[in-house]
């Protein structure tokens, strides 16, 4: 791709390119010529799918051998329609981001021509290499912001980098990593804007099958990464966060704060609570554990925060929906104590 037309296994290795797009027209990709889960591109479509649901923190690209290139092109247009008709935009977030963590991996072993033309081809960046710079990437201030913006960090605030004549310059591993950014949005846009899925009538058994196993997907993360915490007392509005933190969605400054207050106030352990948060994100690890100590009151000026009522909840944006529990109490830790309890009286089993 770098200086010559791309082949097929440039286009199985980053299937959300242009040129992979049109690689699929000329194949004559359509969803009702597959007929059965058996077949090599589903079977790969519902891995893809599956692998997605995984912590993300570290992915590594599958490898792509010989003679199974097109099966691998022809199943990231058949994971993303099944994902469409799954119907679950948490599925949606979750594809989205691993698929966008394969991408980032194999880019960080390409060579710099090939991560331009991918860049500027296929997301409009104006980009350049320069060997004898460094850090040698030249990036437009404009595309930076569009993607860096999204990060928390202050080493990606614009104010912190080196600019010279409206362009950032950067290192190979941070123009991948904005890079990944683009891939998640792009991926996550054509699944959302996608016109529903008429499934074959044969695969139709796999979309119910998937259902199933996203819907235990959301139990068993709640229930591995929280621990003794008990997800299902989780008020809608702490049970929204969660799920938009391990679906890869940004959350806005406010949520994580009142996020990580109400499992400190639960008692989840400080250490239970940064490995949630470097999971499914790529947080700084030391950053976000002092962080959370501060939030905890074990480091600064040693307050224990708790989180934001529900007046403040709503004034915010956060209060996704109100339940009839909600409007007997004020805060969601009110709301979670009360629905132990209900819970415990219904004999339902866990842990508090």
């Amino acid at each position: 791709m770098s200086g010559e037309e791309p082949t097929i296994i440039d286009h199985a290795r980053y299937p959300f390119t242009k040129q992979a797009s049109e690689k699929l027209r000329q194949i004559g990709f359509k969803l009702e010529d597959f007929r059965s889960p058996e077949e090599p591109p589903v079977a790969r479509a519902r891995e893809r799918i599956e692998k997605s649901a995984k912590p993300l923190k570290e992915v590594k690209p599958p490898e792509i051998f010989q003679g199974s290139e097109e099966y691998e092109l022809l199943s990231f247009p058949l994971a993303l329609a099944l994902a469409k008709a799954v119907g679950d935009s948490y599925l949606w977030r979750r594809l989205a981001l691993y698929e966008a963590r394969v991408a980032r991996g194999r880019l960080e072993a390409e060579d710099p021509g090939k991560i331009v033309k991918i860049a500027v081809e296929n997301f409009g960046w104006k980009l350049s290499f320069n060997g004898k710079s460094h850090p040698p990437f030249r990036l437009h201030f404009a595309d930076y912001l569009r993607n860096a913006s999204r990060f928390r960090e202050e080493e990606w605030k614009l104010v912190n980098q080196r600019l010279a004549g409206g362009y950032v310059q950067l290192t190979k591993e941070r123009v991948v990593r904005l890079l990944e950014e683009e891939v998640k949005r792009l991926i996550q846009s054509r699944i959302e804007r996608a016109p529903e899925v008429e499934v074959p009538e044969p695969l139709r058994g796999l979309v119910e099958e998937l259902k199933a196993f996203y819907a235990g997907v959301r139990k068993v993360l709640s229930r591995e990464e929280l621990g003794r915490v008990r997800f299902e007392a989780f008020p809608p509005c702490m049970a929204s966060l969660y799920f938009d933190l391990s679906g890869g969605r940004d959350i806005p400054h406010i949520g994580r704060f009142t996020l990580t207050a109400f499992l400190i106030n639960l008692g989840m352990p400080i250490e239970e609570i940064v490995r949630l948060y470097v999971s499914v994100t790529d947080f700084d690890e030391r950053m976000t554990k002092y962080q959370v100590e501060h939030i905890a009151g074990l480091v600064g000026g040693k307050t224990r925060y708790r989180p934001l009522n529900c007046g403040r909840m709503k004034t915010h944006g956060l209060c996704p929906r109100e339940e009839e529990l909600c409007k007997r109490v004020r805060s969601p830790l009110a709301y979670y104590r009360l629905k132990v309890k209900q819970l415990s009286k219904a004999g339902r089993p866990g842990k508090t």
